[in-house]
């Protein structure tokens, strides 16, 4: 009898376990399943009937949940579907769905949050209805509106936690899932080219919430406590932001220039001249 393969000194016991310790190496059970099916079905295993069958069943279980799960991840490439949904189509779901389709959990995680009155409306009715609904925002993204909103959230009964450095956007409940570049902004809704990718398997809704609870055991986050927040201005345009003398600057206008001169107190917020390495005046000095 033909020994399969190049190894002429294995028995085909042996060699079947070496190709199972190679496929057990890929990256995904689909990889596996195609790999030791197509092994089974015309390598060394054709003259065996049984193994033929155990082969042709792998190949087929593999092309099955390629099938069912080729829609599993899906691009969104519109700003308003990812926040509106497609329309009509129960697969074409945005942020909207996300909350209003939830039953069981909530997450929301944007570094900025500043909604109107419909979509507080939506989150407060999905918290009315027993939704157990948990907020994550970054802690420097604080500013005196952004406040309000997450003071309004905790009054209706959400979570509501911050954490320095995060820059994610998720949002999901236990059945579906968006990642995207959308921060929760009626500005960047409106105006922002964005770009997002929804989630139905529950493998991935898994891994999600998974990530999601890593994010809030970490020992940077913290609960949003309003009542603990002391209140600045930014040195450049002498908004009302989160008092910081390590980040006297608001976020937005940081990032829009290179110039770092400030007009105005970090604390007391009188004009008065200013840098990022002295940002109080004589007075709060």
């Amino acid at each position: 009898m033909k020994i399969p393969f190049t190894q002429k000194t294995l028995d085909k016991q042996e060699i079947h376990f070496i190709w199972m310790e190679k496929i057990y190496a890929l990256k995904t059970p689909v990889q596996s399943a195609v790999i030791l099916g197509t092994i089974y079905m015309f390598g060394g295993f054709r003259d065996y009937s049984f193994w033929g069958l155990v082969g042709m069943y792998l190949v087929i279980l593999a092309i099955v949940h390629l099938f069912r799960h080729r829609n599993d991840v899906d691009i969104i490439s519109h700003t308003h579907e990812i926040y509106s949904g497609g329309g009509g189509d129960e697969d074409s779901f945005g942020i909207i769905d996300i909350i209003g389709y939830s039953e069981k959990y909530l997450y929301i995680v944007s570094p900025y949050i500043a909604i109107g009155k419909n979509l507080f409306r939506d989150i407060e009715v999905a918290v009315m209805s027993g939704v157990q609904v948990t907020i994550l925002v970054n802690k420097n993204s604080l500013q005196r509106n952004f406040i309000e909103t997450l003071k309004r959230f905790q009054g209706i009964g959400c979570k509501v936690y911050s954490h320095p450095n995060l820059h994610s956007k998720i949002f999901l409940n236990e059945k579906l899932g968006i990642i995207t570049s959308l921060n929760l902004l009626n500005q960047s809704i409106e105006n922002s080219l964005e770009i997002g990718v929804r989630i139905t398997s529950d493998e991935n809704i898994r891994d999600l919430y998974k990530l999601i609870g890593f994010y809030l055991e970490d020992s940077d986050t913290s609960e949003f406590e309003f009542k603990k927040i002391l209140m600045g201005h930014c040195i450049r345009t002498g908004t009302e932001i989160v008092f910081d003398v390590n980040k006297p600057i608001e976020y937005n206008e940081y990032k829009s220039t290179p110039d770092k001169t400030g007009h105005y107190c970090h604390k007391c917020g009188e004009q008065a001249k200013t840098t990022v390495t002295s940002p109080l005046c004589n007075k709060c000095s």
